[in-house]
């Protein structure tokens, strides 16, 4: 289960995952495919494209890098760390990068990386940290949290390119539960490296997991889709304004959690996924934001009038081939995984990110004007990461930083089963027998609609759901005596 996928340019690109039939899962898969978003199609049709095939596991995640030639998988290998498989897109071919994270810094598999592609940096927030990785000097940063922030594992992620910020909607505590505090937004502002709870009204989403989160390319508007709530596996669909932190929910999709999903233009895709018992296996959905409404078809936007040739050496195909389920590694279908990823805004080039990297970062008028407004409320910032991102020269002697080993990269060498994760076969989590628990009692007291609250974490207690989420700073994460289903 659970595929890494990214935008890269034109194309959304779908590694790995699980396939799962009856909650039993079947197979781990190791394909790669990319989906042509340059051009328009039916949902009926789709043009995939078949590339070579990477690592075969699941509960991982993907960004791409801001030039649109590389990526980047992250997943665990067979000591229990953290590699990243890292694709390169013109040549077709995969390698290796070990970004040397320690036990208390170690990604967890309900965290998701997300790509500033103004800077190049990518961060994964790992509830107690913030990993930012600098993949151009092969270089990484640990960020403390503030520790009234609300961190989650297993929420949604976007890039908002009008705020020059991350967005974080939904996911489970430090603990393993659902609370009220999933349903508050979160934001990052990668400016001044503080922190945000925001003030949001209108129809505000239920509180979920597993769910997805996209941004529009001009940072205007959020998408959060699907999930689990307290109920179970969700349809719902609703979308913020991000200028007036107003929420309007839209009409339902298909229940799924797990899916991937981005914004092109002024529509919202989606693929894959679990519907609480099965892979997703269809087409791609596509709901127009324009008009509110799901549609048969994707639309290329103008700016996809002159697309670029195509990389790599797939064989182009209408659609995933479903017919059958190899035994063997080489599974060339395309099936619906689950823990979707995230949705990346990549349209800076190279020389653009190394100008941009070495400029001083002076201006913070947006995070100024939202604390005019009295919508947020700002945490601690931690200074670490400006000192990274302003002292290129000094990167490498500064004491938090490590050097990250690129190496090549043969898939045999991590193993697929180091990781457990509860979905869908543990009947902890199964629909029918025991949703994902809901605290209406949680640590955190209970937000009143639209007020933006700070909250403490209650003291970190070992319990059963150590082996499932994995605990915060890399407590208890070692899932190797699990038997993955």
């Amino acid at each position: 289960m659970g595929f890494a996928f990214a935008r890269a340019g034109s194309k959304l690109y779908i590694q790995g995952g699980s396939f799962v039939q009856n909650n039993i899962h079947i197979a781990s898969l190791n394909q790669l495919f990319s989906l042509d978003l340059s051009t328009s199609w039916s949902v009926d049709s789709p043009p995939w494209e078949e590339l070579k095939a990477g690592i075969a596991d699941y509960t991982i995640h993907g960004v791409a890098t801001s030039d649109n030639t590389t990526f980047l998988v992250f997943a665990k290998g067979d000591n229990g760390l953290t590699t990243i498989p890292r694709y390169d897109i013109p040549t077709n071919t995969w390698g290796l990068i070990s970004p040397g994270l320690t036990t208390d810094q170690d990604f967890n598999p309900g965290s998701r990386p997300v790509l500033d592609p103004v800077s190049g940096f990518v961060y994964l927030n790992n509830i107690r940290t913030m990993e930012v990785f600098d993949f151009l000097t092969s270089t990484r940063l640990t960020q403390h949290i503030p520790p009234n922030n609300i961190s989650r594992l297993y929420d949604g992620v976007s890039y908002i390119s009008s705020r020059h910020s991350l967005m974080y909607g939904g996911g489970v505590n430090d603990r393993g539960y659902i609370d009220d505090g999933a349903g508050l937004v979160r934001e990052y502002s990668l400016d001044s490296s503080a922190w945000f709870h925001h003030t949001t009204t209108g129809q505000l989403p239920t509180p979920r997991v597993d769910n997805c989160v996209a941004a529009s390319e001009d940072g205007s508007t959020v998408i959060v889709y699907g999930g689990k709530v307290a109920a179970g596996y969700t349809s719902t669909l609703y979308i913020l304004d991000v200028l007036t932190n107003t929420w309007t929910q839209g009409p339902d999709g298909s229940v799924r959690a797990f899916m991937a999903c981005i914004i092109v233009g002024d529509q919202f895709l989606v693929w894959g996924g679990f519907d609480g018992k099965n892979t997703h296996t269809g087409p791609p959905e596509v709901f127009k934001m324009a008009t509110h409404q799901w549609v048969n078809g994707y639309t290329a936007p103008s700016y996809y009038t002159n697309p670029p040739p195509s990389s790599g050496s797939g064989t182009t195909i209408t659609t995933p081939p479903l017919s059958s389920i190899p035994s063997s590694n080489n599974l060339g279908a395309i099936l619906g995984g689950v823990i979707g990823g995230l949705f990346v805004l990549l349209l800076s080039g190279g020389i653009y990110i190394y100008l941009k990297r070495n400029e001083k970062k002076g201006d913070t008028s947006n995070v100024q004007n939202s604390e005019k407004t009295g919508d947020q409320e700002r945490l601690q910032p931690d200074e670490s990461l400006a000192r990274f991102q302003n002292a290129a020269s000094d990167r490498l002697s500064n004491q938090s930083i490590q050097i990250l080993d690129v190496q090549d990269y043969n898939p045999s060498t991590l193993d697929s089963e180091s990781i457990y994760i509860a979905y869908p076969s543990d009947t902890r989590f199964n629909q029918t027998a025991s949703p994902v628990m809901y605290s209406s009692t949680s640590p955190y007291s209970t937000p009143d609609a639209g007020a933006g609250r700070t909250y403490a974490h209650e003291p970190y207690t070992a319990g059963w759901y150590d082996n499932v989420y994995g605990a915060p700073n890399g407590e208890a994460q070692d899932s190797k005596n699990i038997s993955t289903p």
